[in-house]
């Protein structure tokens, strides 16, 4: 502890309790790092790279379609705040100037469309697409919701 200086009012405890901690996250951080060179990836294999190609389309068109059924105002703010279709995304402040309202009112149309969207009318086809059908999964949807009320 080279560095501490008692005139400071500071209690060498505390100085040393940092440095202490600030010395093993350093450690750790070190033993963690990759030894040597990394290896370099094996041949990509063009059937996988084809088959992830296929379901991310699937994925778009099923959220294009769940966002599709929604209704027209929370369609637009779902599609302008995630930059969907192409667009880039916008803040609710621009998307609130852009409708004349304010960035509240927005946020409040943004989670009405987020709550209907993890609704199984809405979503059943993309959570059977990314493996997140099952009655567990729902259950976990139901209690998000509930908290989010």
């Amino acid at each position: 502890m080279l560095h501490f200086d008692p005139q400071r009012g500071t209690a060498f405890s505390t100085y040393a309790g940092v440095a202490i901690k600030r010395r093993i996250w350093r450690a750790v951080a070190r033993a963690n790092r990759p030894q040597g060179r990394l290896p370099l990836p094996g041949p990509i294999d063009a059937q996988v790279v084809a088959e992830e190609h296929l379901w991310w389309a699937e994925v778009q068109e099923a959220l294009s379609e769940a966002v599709s059924r929604l209704p027209d105002r929370s369609r637009r703010v779902i599609v302008a705040a995630y930059g969907l279709g192409g667009q880039p995304s916008r803040s609710l402040a621009a998307i609130g100037r852009e409708c004349g309202v304010t960035r509240e009112a927005v946020r409040h149309w943004r989670n009405d469309a987020l709550l209907l969207l993890r609704l199984p009318a809405f979503s059943g086809r993309l959570r059977g697409l990314c493996g997140q059908d099952t009655r567990a999964a729902y259950v976990r949807t139901q209690a998000l919701n509930r908290d989010w009320l």
